[in-house]
């Protein structure tokens, strides 16, 4: 349909360079959002008004997380949600994916343990972004995948298994001849 211009809007990946010269502005963005200020902080998108358009909250405790869906060029308020004080203003960019909100300078969160993995996770982000050209949206540091799997010493190797737990079809349980044997085990041949 695109191809016969019926769909004239959608885009697919581009090459790196498409996306380095490629304007920004008004491109869809994820951000992250990581909170250590140890304030609940409302969201709120700048429409041009003296108080925004309220985009939801990120809670005060060490690490609290959010995400914003929108778009390179708008401007988001981070507003403290007790004394209504701006706390910082942001326009998205299509580059950033990951905001940090940093802890004041004398406190202890600044020399924690999920500051220091934030600020890995921030590098990585950049990192992903500038070597692929897309951002990373996954969980970061997610553990590695556990699949029972058995292990191959050359292409081709075949593990045999018996069970004596063999294959059942169940569609008429009374009848006999469909019930697993103990005198016929299951073999399955893994490759």
């Amino acid at each position: 349909m695109h191809a016969e211009g019926r769909i004239p809007f959608a885009t697919y990946i581009k090459s790196e360079d498409q996306v380095r010269s490629s304007s920004s502005q008004g491109q869809g963005v994820a951000v992250k959002v990581v909170n250590f200020t140890r304030r609940r902080l409302d969201k709120m998108w700048d429409d041009g008004s003296s108080s925004g358009v309220y985009n939801g909250s990120v809670e005060g405790h060490l690490g609290a997380r959010t995400v914003l869906m929108t778009y390179a060029g708008h401007a988001f308020l981070f507003v403290d949600a007790e004394t209504k004080q701006l706390y910082r203003r942001f326009v998205m960019r299509s580059d950033v994916h990951l905001i940090l909100l940093e802890p004041e300078d004398d406190d202890a969160a600044a020399a924690s343990d999920e500051y220091t993995a934030a600020l890995h996770e921030a590098s990585f982000m950049r990192d992903y972004y500038a070597h692929h050209g897309y951002p990373w949206l996954a969980r970061y540091g997610r553990p590695a995948p556990v699949l029972n799997m058995w292990p191959a010493d050359h292409v081709g190797q075949t593990h045999v298994v018996e069970t004596k737990q063999s294959q059942c079809n169940c569609s008429d349980v009374d009848d006999p001849n469909i019930r697993p044997h103990d005198n016929y085990p299951l073999v399955l041949n893994l490759t």
